[in-house]
């Protein structure tokens, strides 16, 4: 069973992550464990007390620590897990592979996840 994270400081982002996972899983007879974030900073609090994720879903633009900056603590604890950046910036693409992320999806104001 795979182990997601999503960390988002956008609840109406959150909640459509976890519907999409929800549909996804469904339609594939899979399942998954997800645990949702508002801010990097409780992410990191997990990450630091030992909780593990398969895989990340991260903003980037968020109050207080950003989820680059979250990603780079994150590969201090974990170097295993697959970061997907989700975020309407793209100024940070490229320093994206600094931290072995998987993916940096720049989402246009007209674009939803569901679209992709």
């Amino acid at each position: 069973m795979l182990k997601i994270a999503f960390c988002d400081d956008e609840t109406a982002e959150i909640a459509q992550l976890e519907e999409l996972l929800e549909e996804y899983a469904a339609a594939r007879g899979q399942e998954f464990v997800h645990t949702s974030y508002q801010s990097s900073v409780e992410l990191m609090a997990d990450i630091e007390k030992g909780k593990r994720f398969d895989i990340m879903l991260l903003d980037i633009l968020m109050p207080g620590e950003n989820g680059m900056t979250a990603a780079r603590e994150v590969r201090e604890h974990d170097t295993n897990v697959k970061i997907i950046f989700l975020t309407a910036s793209p100024e940070f693409a490229v320093e994206s592979y600094a931290v072995d992320a998987v993916s940096y999806t720049h989402l246009r104001a007209h674009e939803t996840a569901a679209n992709l």
